[in-house]
């Protein structure tokens, strides 16, 4: 799926240069338009059961397990110095 989305010169990737190397460096980490779009429409879908269950709170707590996910998955990538 990489070999795909790094070949293919379309907007279904968003590609970020390493923030964490102390030089300029021409290698850059991919984020895929399927790690945005699918917890998005998993996202709507808590928020829209949560206005007919007459809570809120699902739409917290989603976007809070979401950006947890992503600030762990950075994390990880540090210290593993997969980044």
């Amino acid at each position: 799926m990489v070999a795909v989305a790094s070949g293919f010169d379309a907007p279904i990737k968003l590609v970020m240069p390493h923030l964490t190397t102390l030089s300029p460096t021409k290698s850059c980490s991919m984020l895929g338009l399927g790690d945005i779009v699918i917890p998005g429409v998993f996202i709507i879908f808590l928020t829209k059961f949560g206005k007919q269950v007459n809570c809120n709170h699902y739409f917290t707590f989603s976007i809070l397990a979401y950006v947890t996910s992503l600030v762990l998955c950075g994390i990880a990538l540090f210290v593993f110095n997969a980044a």
